[in-house]
């Protein structure tokens, strides 16, 4: 269990951190905690996910409510450095020239994903047709 803790440890300060990273999604802009001080909301719900972590990890009402178990204060900062490496994937992903970043694959937004599959066709087929057909010669009771 407390291996299931630590990963979900991990993947809540991934989001904690990502939380950052997407205040500057800019190609130039390398640091998402330019003005984190001015914005307060941002900076209450960053301190309730930590506080919440904090105390799930470290205190009874981790098991009680998210069936979490006691971590190691070692651990428990060792999960939290291994997800700012979303910080660092970031700055390097900015670091890309332009040129090597258009050439990779886009997504076209205005077709759904699939379009040509047989399962979405399926879908569309049954979705377009009639939800209920009443027998001609039945009585309909109101």
């Amino acid at each position: 269990m407390i291996h299931f803790t630590l990963i979900w440890n991990c993947f809540v300060f991934c989001q904690f951190f990502n939380l950052i990273n997407c205040r500057d999604v800019s190609s130039n802009g390398v640091n998402g905690f330019s003005g984190l001080h001015k914005n307060l909301m941002t900076c209450f719900i960053l301190a309730l996910i930590f506080a919440t972590q904090f105390l799930s990890c470290f205190t009874f009402l981790g098991r009680m409510f998210f069936e979490a178990a006691h971590t190691g204060g070692r651990e428990f900062w060792v999960t939290i450095f291994a997800a700012a490496s979303v910080l660092l994937a970031n700055v390097l992903l900015k670091f890309i020239p332009e040129g090597i970043m258009g050439k990779a694959p886009q997504l076209n937004e205005t077709e759904p994903i699939g379009a040509g599959s047989k399962l979405l066709s399926a879908y569309d087929s049954h979705g377009k047709g009639a939800v209920f057909k009443a027998n001609t010669g039945a009585a309909v009771v109101t």
